[in-house]
């Protein structure tokens, strides 16, 4: 099914924390996303542009964040996080001013993020790759 039950904080409806047996994306699932996400031949085609990207990955991300965003939200953020982590190293490829400086193509792709959030579906739910 591709969720796990384990032990999470939640909050009650006083808003006092406390821990309970929650489900999330399990490991398995985790590691078969990062590993389609590297699959992507982004980095052999630096001739596109972001937009062609998102074009051409949207559904997927879209697919992923309907499916597993149900519940446990933070654990799928950090999985998706490899997509932004993907996309700079795109973009150190693709851009020779950011070759060797993968903080500034963060960077780069931060300022892309802030500009342009509905570009990719994870940045429109606030997955939003970080400058520095």
């Amino acid at each position: 099914m591709g969720y796990t039950f384990m032990p999470r904080k939640a909050k009650g409806r006083q808003g006092v924390e406390f821990t309970s047996f929650l489900p999330a994306i399990s490991q398995k699932a985790q590691k078969r996303i990062r590993q389609e996400v590297r699959r992507w031949p982004l980095l052999k085609t630096p001739n596109v542009t972001l937009e062609d990207i998102a074009d051409r990955y949207n559904p997927v991300i879209r697919g992923w964040l309907s499916y597993y965003g149900k519940y446990g939200k933070a654990v799928l953020a950090d999985v998706l996080e490899s997509i932004n982590a993907h996309l700079q190293r795109w973009i150190q490829k693709k851009y020779l001013r950011f070759k060797h400086k993968p903080k500034k193509a963060r960077a780069y792709l931060a300022k892309v993020a802030v500009h342009n959030r509905e570009l990719f579906a994870h940045w429109s739910v606030g997955i939003m790759p970080t400058a520095g």
